[in-house]
């Protein structure tokens, strides 16, 4: 599991020091007071609650709100049962619609900012063609998929996707889309931290969509 700092944490909720946000000083702090390992985590934000994208002034950086995304036609609610460890476990399908015309690449990035021990990468997808409407259900768990792009290493320390299987409560499953002006100089299997490392520089839009999935 990917170690993060809660939401909660003051370190990340003042300031507002989210994705775009975050400062190199506080990075540094990160580093001096031990935390040197989760330290590039941190910058990246992913422990901001949904909405930090925008929260953080992403959409003052792309010059608009953002484009529209579904998850399994999905704009909110509940994650199908399909999708998770109580029923097949597949990868969603996920379209988007409105992504800015200078975009060359797609990434996508499931994550859970609930999990009990910090925030749990479910799935990451990147290098897919901006072309594309959207991804497909049940993409196959490995690194490179014909068509599509390639897929990172999740939480579960498994290719492609993993679906919710909390073990308590009813946790939030971000889908975060981000188009980029460029592709990733990444091989396949790489993490989210990797993805979005190399991204950040690139991001020209983006679209979220946050679901939720209790097993009770």
């Amino acid at each position: 599991m990917a170690v993060f700092p809660r939401a909660s944490s003051p370190a990340v909720s003042r300031g507002r020091v989210y994705y775009l946000g975050w400062r190199l000083s506080g990075c540094e702090e990160a580093a001096r007071g031990g935390g040197g390992s989760r330290c590039g985590r941190c910058r990246l934000g992913l422990a901001a609650p949904p909405g930090w994208a925008r929260a953080a002034g992403l959409a003052a950086r792309v010059g608009e709100e953002g484009f529209e995304v579904l998850v399994a036609g999905l704009r909110g609610g509940a994650v199908p049962a399909r999708y998770t460890c109580d029923g097949a476990d597949v990868s969603p399908s996920v379209e988007w619609r409105g992504v800015p015309a200078g975009a060359r690449s797609i990434v996508v990035v499931c994550y859970d900012p609930d999990a009990p021990r910090g925030t749990f990468v479910h799935w990451v997808v990147y290098n897919v063609p901006a072309g594309l409407p959207g991804l497909p259900e049940g993409l196959p768990r490995s690194g490179a998929v014909e068509g599509v792009g390639l897929q990172g290493v999740n939480d579960f320390g498994r290719l492609g996707y993993g679906g919710p299987c909390p073990p308590s409560g009813t946790p939030r499953y971000v889908f975060l889309v981000l188009a980029l002006d460029s592709e990733l100089g990444l091989r396949e299997g790489a993490t989210a931290a990797e993805v979005l490392s190399e991204a950040l520089p690139h991001v020209i839009g983006y679209g979220e969509v946050v679901l939720t999935y209790s097993r009770g």
